[in-house]
């Protein structure tokens, strides 16, 4: 578990930095310190915050997913993704919202075909 944890939260952080510095937009900025070192602190904040509905999803998968249809839990968590992405209007919160959904559905394919296997 501990290494799942490291592993999202690597990732996570590496997604994050490599789309902010691509996109260029500047959150959470202020003038005591470089803009630099902000973003490394917001990113490292939100790569916490992405971990964190990382493993709320796979805590929802072991617990919950034996008792759901797969395609309603992905229409389900579909839906509120392009909810989110209209409300918030951002470029950068959307590509987040996607990395989460990206690796939801690929937990959800990999879920179906094993099920569909036995």
């Amino acid at each position: 578990m501990k290494e799942r944890i490291g592993i999202h939260y690597g990732i996570s952080f590496i997604y994050l930095v490599i789309m902010r510095n691509l996109l260029g937009q500047g959150y959470l900025y202020t003038s005591y310190s470089s803009s630099f070192q902000m973003s490394l602190i917001d990113c490292l904040v939100l790569s916490a915050c992405l971990t964190i509905l990382l493993e709320a999803w796979q805590m929802f998968k072991e617990v919950y997913m034996s008792h759901f249809k797969i395609q309603k839990v992905v229409l389900f968590i579909c839906l509120m993704a392009i909810i989110l992405l209209i409300y918030l209007q951002s470029l950068y919160y959307s590509t987040m919202i996607l990395f989460l959904i990206f690796y939801i559905c690929r937990d959800c394919w990999r879920y179906y075909q094993i099920n569909k296997a036995l």
